[in-house]
């Protein structure tokens, strides 16, 4: 991992604020306190250093890189794709987030597929967002098969209603 991550300057998107690669006017300003490691160490190394260091800044830069990561607000979308984001998105991880709980599947199975997406997470706060659908369009299927799981309940019940015949007239 640390020559796939000396391949590109970590230190270089921590400073520039980079959170969506290659667009910087989704970036966040560098305080003017920023202390960056040596660049000796490893990456690992300064990752851990500037985040140690630059606590605030870390957490900033790691909250909204998970932001854009989970709900997609690219700047350059349509306001209707932004919509039906903002209008789907909170469903399907609810579901996800309930169907990791379901025992319909086996534990390894849920394991497995919450996992991917927690380490996918990590991934993106510790480096950045991409501009496309390169980090999160390969785990479309793990969210959809988690909300899924959680959506069993309500479908369920909701194939269980009974029938809506005929009603009665009233004798008025």
């Amino acid at each position: 991992i640390n020559w796939l991550l000396g391949i590109l300057n970590i230190m270089d998107t921590y400073a520039a604020g980079t959170i969506i690669f290659g667009y910087p006017p989704a970036s966040l300003p560098a305080p003017a306190s920023l202390q960056l490691p040596s660049p000796a160490a490893s990456s690992l190394a300064q990752i851990a250093w500037f985040s140690a260091h630059n606590f605030r800044y870390f957490s900033q830069l790691a909250a909204l890189r998970l932001a854009y990561f989970l709900g997609f607000p690219k700047p350059w979308h349509s306001v209707k794709h932004l919509v039906w984001s903002l209008s789907t998105l909170p469903a399907t991880y609810w579901l996800a987030a309930r169907g990791v709980g379901r025992r319909l599947v086996a534990l390894p199975v849920r394991t497995y597929l919450a996992t991917c997406l927690l380490l996918q997470m990590l991934v993106i706060m510790l480096t950045f967002e991409d501009w496309d659908v390169r980090f999160s369009g390969p785990l479309i299927p793990y969210w959809l098969l988690l909300a899924a799981l959680g959506a069993q309940p309500f479908l369920r019940r909701w194939g269980r209603r009974p029938a809506a015949g005929p009603r009665p007239q009233s004798a008025l």
